[in-house]
């Protein structure tokens, strides 16, 4: 009788078959740099199907198949980077980051703006001559977006692609929040997340759960990119994930206190004067104390 392969080998055949993968892939490299966004982000939404379909039950041919789906867009991908290096000359491949406590303005090939918080980073190609523009975001910013019918702008995140033609709006992405959110403050938005197309327009938010895999869609006037001046601005944000933002503000380490659960959900503005004031806020809000020696804090009950 034949063994049908579990889950639990799934990684070791996957990785025996890298080697075939690779060398076949080069055969059908990409000849752009707008091709290997595509590749990678496409990777990255068939990895996310692979951890979803993980806690259910399937069957493992179907894992094996999108596993190896993977393995050719990432080997296509890498083919596209060394082609990067040898074709400079048409195509340069532009990276801004942003340390603690620093916000940057970008403009883009086509006339965007982008305006990036504390401890962001964007990549984007030195033209936009394909069929879109794409770039891709980790961290959080604010897009001024110039308007082009028949060149969608999109920004790849780590769970979501935001598409637009032209308009304003705040993408939040930090890789260790729980939340991630999608702010419009004029025009439209469309999300387009692995299992769902979320449409938004002006005043119109998007709370993505990264842990729950679920998500919020709700219109509220609001402050939209408030950090821009200055400003703290939480709604319903979890209590792990003000703490990371203030971390990046501040360049501060925050802990818990250990053997205590914070499942606190902070809604709030704040003129964020400094680090005190805004934990004197957030222990009159929330009841969670604090204590602050030098840039080390600790939050406890």
């Amino acid at each position: 009788m034949k063994t049908q392969p579990n889950l639990k080998n799934l990684e070791e055949l996957v990785a025996q078959s890298m080697e075939k993968t690779w060398t076949e892939s080069e055969a059908h490299a990409a000849t752009t740099l707008q091709q290997m966004f595509e590749y990678q982000t496409e990777a990255t939404a068939l990895l996310r199907k692979i951890n979803r379909k993980k806690r259910g039950h399937w069957h493992i041919r179907q894992a094996m198949s999108i596993a190896a789906s993977v393995l050719v867009l990432i080997a296509i991908g890498f083919g596209v980077h060394k082609y990067k290096h040898v074709n400079r000359v048409d195509a340069v491949y532009a990276d801004v980051s942003t340390s603690y406590g620093e916000t940057k303005i970008v403009s883009l090939p086509d006339g965007t703006t982008v305006t990036l918080n504390a401890c962001s980073h964007i990549s984007y190609l030195n033209n936009f001559d394909g069929d879109e523009r794409r770039v891709k975001l980790e961290g959080e910013a604010y897009f001024e977006v110039a308007r082009n019918k028949k060149q969608p702008f999109i920004i790849a995140v780590n769970q979501f692609d935001v598409n637009v033609l032209g308009t304003e709006f705040n993408v939040k992405a930090y890789h260790n929040d729980k939340i991630h959110t999608v702010d419009v403050n004029s025009g439209k938005v469309q999300v387009d997340m692995a299992d769902a197309t979320i449409r938004l327009v002006a005043q119109e938010h998007l709370a993505v759960d990264l842990l729950g895999s679920s998500y919020n869609k709700y219109k509220e006037p609001q402050t939209i990119a408030g950090w821009r001046k200055g400003e703290l601005h939480f709604n319903r944000a979890p209590i792990r994930d003000v703490a990371n933002e203030l971390e990046r503000i501040y360049h501060c380490k925050i802990e818990f206190k250990q053997g205590q659960v914070f499942d606190n959900y902070i809604s709030g503005q704040h003129a964020n004067p400094n680090l005190e004031a805004v934990l004197q806020s957030l222990e009159y809000t929330s009841g969670i104390h604090y204590k602050l020696n030098k840039n080390q804090v600790l939050l406890y009950k």
